[in-house]
């Protein structure tokens, strides 16, 4: 060159991944933790007419859910939006809130036997506790608007948002470690199951998969439907999974129901019509 200086050269593989993960967190931090309850067909619109994902969810939004919540693409939407769907349905009945503090309270024992150290998760349990019984006094007293404010506020809240998804997290490292023989076929990971849950379970932002949500609805007792919208045009009608499956399905008095929507990679939370 005339100036004697040199073309940049260039990037290197591992810059370029470096690059689209600070691309994917920079877009991913632009959105609140928890968002605003919106219209599905809102979010089908963002896809082109002649897109599968379109279909699917036109297809969702006709026959079964109307409304749909966005959680953040951090790696912890499976668990930020489970927690939010699970809080916000038993949050302003008393029966319900006890039934949860019971169940995360069994979970302890769980967590014990699995070699978790007291000291390293009863703040998190503290956290989730209180926030439940707070979110249920204020329902109390409150308007159901300011209620339900208070209810995204605190999710939308990092230090007590992040808590919460932490105990889940545990939750389910725990109750997979203590039924090991049912959920072992299922890893995809050639590895043991305490470096799974170790690397892939307990470790904030890491995505998680059928085996998480198999072992965190039944630790829970919670039954929750995934509406899996894939893109495949082979399938326009999206696949709606049950967990735990329909032979376990508990009755009404015994679980909490929620819906959560999947497109790859991540997680909503979903309301029927």
């Amino acid at each position: 060159m005339a100036d004697g200086s040199f073309p940049p050269s260039e990037p290197t593989d591992e810059q370029i991944l470096h690059y689209e993960q600070e691309v994917k967190e920079s877009h991913a931090n632009q959105r609140p933790l928890v968002g605003e309850r919106e219209a599905l067909v809102e979010l089908a619109l963002e896809y082109q007419p002649d897109s599968p994902f379109r279909t699917q969810l036109e297809y969702l939004q006709t026959t079964t859910f109307g409304s749909v919540r966005r959680t953040r693409g951090d790696g912890n939407c499976f668990f930020r939006a489970f927690a939010f769907a699970w809080y916000e349905a038993v949050y302003t009945d008393a029966k319900r809130v006890r039934q949860a503090l019971t169940a995360l309270e069994r979970c302890t024992t769980w967590l014990r036997d699995s070699g978790f150290d007291t000291l390293v998760y009863e703040d998190f349990l503290e956290t989730c506790v209180n926030c439940l019984n707070t979110l249920y006094e204020n329902s109390q007293e409150l308007s159901p608007e300011d209620a339900q404010s208070l209810l995204e506020n605190t999710f939308r809240n990092p230090e007590e948002s992040n808590a919460i998804v932490v105990f889940l997290r545990f939750i389910t490292s725990a109750y997979l470690q203590q039924h090991a023989d049912d959920y072992v076929p299922f890893m995809e990971h050639d590895m043991d199951l305490k470096t799974f849950c170790v690397g892939f379970v307990e470790a904030m932002g890491v995505e998680s998969d059928q085996i998480h949500i198999m072992a965190l609805t039944r630790a829970l007792q919670v039954d929750l439907r995934v509406a899996y919208v894939d893109g495949s045009a082979a399938q326009p009608q999206p696949v709606i999974h049950q967990f735990p499956s329909p032979d376990e399905h508990l009755s009404d008095e015994e679980s909490t129901a929620i819906s959560l929507l999947y497109r790859p990679g991540h997680y909503d939370i979903l309301y029927p019509l």
